[in-house]
């Protein structure tokens, strides 16, 4: 997958595993004076920041990786490679890094209402990764999400924390439900059917087919009926 740049080019991604010829290359390379170029470049060409991020993860210098993340607000087309790259080497993070990373791409991006619908989608992405699990900053963002910030942003946010939220906020989303558009009321629904339990999902679902016919929501009823009744829980529905 590509995005092609603003000004002539492509841009990869992916970041691609190292071969070994490039390895021994990007040992020897002064990983301080590589960036300082980089950060005074006003066009930066995308095989300098590709061999940057390389350099970073043959050096295995993750404290340069939130200063890359830095360096995206200058040159947005290069975050969602960036962040593929440190997703591929999370291990080489330290959970203060990872939180310090976090905390930035929502403020530059996420608090951010110029940003492009694609970047954030890869940061709400990044951030509900299960090596991230940002919960609390995609949760606050998706309270703060107004019905003309993107087609698709709230239910990939939804999609990211289904995983990982507690009932109390799946109550608290299902309260979303009338004013959420197809694609959240859907993933709502997934939501109730995973988190919540029997005697709260009938009412949930008997308000839900009210305001909405949806077959797909009425499949998801359905396919959680079936599972009690595998499980020997119920006996019809």
């Amino acid at each position: 997958a590509k995005i092609i740049r603003g000004y002539s080019g492509t841009i990869p991604t992916k970041f691609r595993n190292l071969r070994k010829n490039e390895i021994e290359k990007y040992e020897k390379i002064d990983l301080a004076s590589l960036f300082e170029v980089a950060k005074k470049d006003v066009l930066i060409e995308p095989k300098r920041f590709i061999e940057l991020l390389k350099v970073c993860v043959v050096q295995k210098r993750s404290d340069y990786f939130i200063e890359i993340v830095h360096l995206t607000k200058k040159f947005p087309q290069f975050l969602p490679l960036t962040l593929d790259t440190i997703l591929k080497n999370i291990d080489l993070l330290k959970n203060d890094e990872k939180k310090r990373i976090s905390n930035t791409l929502d403020q530059y991006w996420l608090q951010n209402p110029a940003c492009a619908e694609y970047i954030q989608i890869y940061v709400i992405r990044f951030l509900g990764h299960k090596k991230i699990e940002r919960k609390d900053i995609l949760f606050s963002f998706f309270k703060r999400l107004t019905r003309n910030q993107g087609n698709y942003i709230g239910r990939a946010i939804l999609e990211q924390i289904t995983p990982y939220v507690d009932r109390g906020q799946v109550l608290e989303i299902r309260d979303y439900f009338l004013r959420a558009d197809v694609w959240e009321k859907r993933q709502i629904a997934m939501m109730i059917s995973i988190h919540l339990i029997e005697d709260e999902k009938k009412p949930c679902f008997k308000n839900i087919k009210a305001i909405s016919g949806d077959i797909y929501i009425r499949y998801i009823e359905k396919l959680f009926f079936k599972k009690n009744i595998d499980n020997g829980s119920s006996t019809n529905t």
